[in-house]
């Protein structure tokens, strides 16, 4: 098997951080330093672009690049998604000779890793897998040279940055030697999340400006009227507002739910109210987030990206760089002569789960607690397989395993019982920490699991009879497609199929047609 690990570093004025990498990458100052590629297990070579070509590094052609991605049939990096978009938007918009790399050759070691329950960065999948660490690898790069697209680059700054690319590629091409292939399922998913991002979602200018309008003029008539109530002017100035409510014998320590509710309890003036209720609502409608949004445009009006792809524990999206703004209810339309369809599965909550188990009324506290008894028992017994439900549970190597009715696995990593008690291994923002499993984690982790799986496989099932996914929820596929007066009967058709593992749940998708997308549609 012909596999390439590649690594692409570029230098841009726009952050990739706060833009994400798809709206990073079609930025027109982002610019490529170089392209490290590693065959198999041949030494890495380097491509750079023609401005820093230099005689005393050695590089390979734009010809041979082209050669390696053409012939190549994996290419894989820890997180693929950002060297197929620096690839696609970066490099093909100023290098158009380049061949577009197609999805299905596309395999992310992150994404693999996770998949086992090692949702970890690269330096802790070294430490895990006993792969040696390289002191270069984790040594800081001057920032200067990945934010100054014109700043010219010194030959020592650029060997030091080949280097460090190259001891990289080393790094995952030996992590992606340990791991096992995402299952054919799996990487379907992990291929149709990554075209949905590739594909966006069209944002409505005029509807986000109309609404940052709105929010504009309604900001400032409650920060009038806040003024006329308090004599402040910042209905966030906390300091100030803790002053102004001392003077009126209200003695608060600071402005949180705790401390507010007992005085607003015994509080009889309206006014007292009032001047919280515009600060919450002042909190809470900050019109930044609407300029944020608008930042995130592509030159299409698309936004790509947002949706983060979990192998485990439970695969569900999340939307990422918007924070501040819950969902797109109104601001996701249609394009011309488009229409959104949607299949809405609005009964898989909890009721899913329950079915699974034993019946519907059994409550999710008594599943939980019974997940985890025979989680327990499995880790207790490595090899023997114990059955709950419709689950089969087993413990081998370092993996406590759960399959689903889908036939996914579901992977803890490092179980472990202590004080009789269930433990693993799961990722806590940075660290990898030693953490007790509780029943009520189990239950909404598999609970996510199965969601994610249901919906994943009518995802599958519409991109194969080409339809066009554009979002994803817990209850629903949006599909953007031409329009028609009625509901698509292909579509109706695709939808009645129900995954044959779904055959023991009887419930029935709803389709609807909408131009603008809601929560609500």
């Amino acid at each position: 098997m012909n596999t390439l690990t590649i690594d692409i570093k570029t230098r841009s004025c726009a952050s990739i951080k706060t833009n994400g990498v798809f709206t990073y990458a079609q930025n027109k100052s982002t610019q490529p330093i170089c392209v490290t590629v590693k065959k198999n297990q041949d030494p890495p070579l380097v491509w750079l672009p023609p401005e820093l070509r230099r005689p005393e590094i050695i590089t390979i052609s734009d010809d041979r690049l082209r050669q390696m991605i053409e012939e190549a049939e994996i290419i894989q990096a820890y997180d693929i998604t950002t060297e197929f978009a620096l690839w696609k938007y970066t490099l093909r918009r100023l290098y158009p000779w380049f061949p577009e790399i197609p999805i299905r050759k596309l395999s992310c070691i992150a994404a693999r890793a996770a998949y086992l329950g090692m949702n970890f960065s690269l330096r802790n999948l070294m430490e895990e897998l006993d792969i040696p660490d390289n002191e270069l690898l984790f040594t800081p790069m001057d920032p200067i040279i990945f934010i100054s697209p014109n700043k010219k680059i010194t030959t020592e700054t650029l060997s030091a940055l080949l280097k460090f690319c190259m001891n990289t590629v080393n790094a995952e091409s030996c992590i992606a030697g340990k791991l096992i292939e995402l299952p054919p399922f799996e990487q379907q998913i992990w291929r149709s999340s990554l075209a949905l991002n590739d594909n966006g979602i069209f944002i409505s200018r005029e509807s986000v400006g109309k609404r940052l309008e709105n929010q504009k003029r309604s900001e400032e008539a409650l920060r009038d009227e806040f003024q006329a109530i308090t004599g402040l002017n910042n209905p966030m100035n906390g300091d100030g507002l803790l002053a102004y409510f001392n003077r009126r014998g209200i003695h608060l320590k600071n402005l949180e739910v705790e401390s507010l509710e007992p005085v607003l309890r015994s509080m009889p003036d309206s006014r007292i109210r009032r001047v919280l209720e515009i600060r919450s609502h002042v909190a809470q409608n900050n019109p930044l987030r609407y300029s944020r949004l608008i930042s995130l445009l592509g030159d299409d009006s698309r936004i790509r990206g947002l949706w983060e792809y979990h192998g485990n524990p439970s695969g569900t999206f999340r939307m990422k760089y918007l924070s501040e703004i819950t969902d797109l209810n109104g601001f996701m339309a249609a394009e011309k002569n488009h229409i959104f369809r949607i299949c809405r599965l609005p009964e898989l909550r909890h009721q899913l789960f329950s079915v699974v188990m034993n019946g519907p009324d059994q409550t999710s506290i008594m599943t939980g607690r019974n997940l985890k008894e025979h989680c327990e028992t499995a880790v207790n017994n490595p090899g023997k397989t114990v059955y709950y439900g419709k689950l089969k549970i087993s413990c081998f190597s370092r993996f406590l395993k759960i399959v689903l009715p889908s036939e996914r696995n579901v992977y803890l990593y490092k179980p472990e019982i202590k004080d009789k008690q269930l433990f693993c291994q799961l990722k806590y923002k940075r660290s990898i920490l030693n953490k007790e499993i509780s029943g009520s984690f189990l239950f909404h982790l598999l609970e996510e699991a199965m969601i994610r799986d249901t919906i994943m496989s009518y995802l599958i099932l519409l991109r194969k009879n080409h339809f066009t996914p554009v979002i994803t929820t817990p209850y629903e596929i949006v599909t953007e497609d031409p329009v028609s007066n009625e509901l698509d009967e292909s579509f109706q058709n695709v939808i009645a199929n129900t995954p044959e593992w779904l055959s023991w749940y009887a419930f029935s998708p709803i389709v609807c047609l909408s131009k603008t997308w809601s929560s609500a549609s």
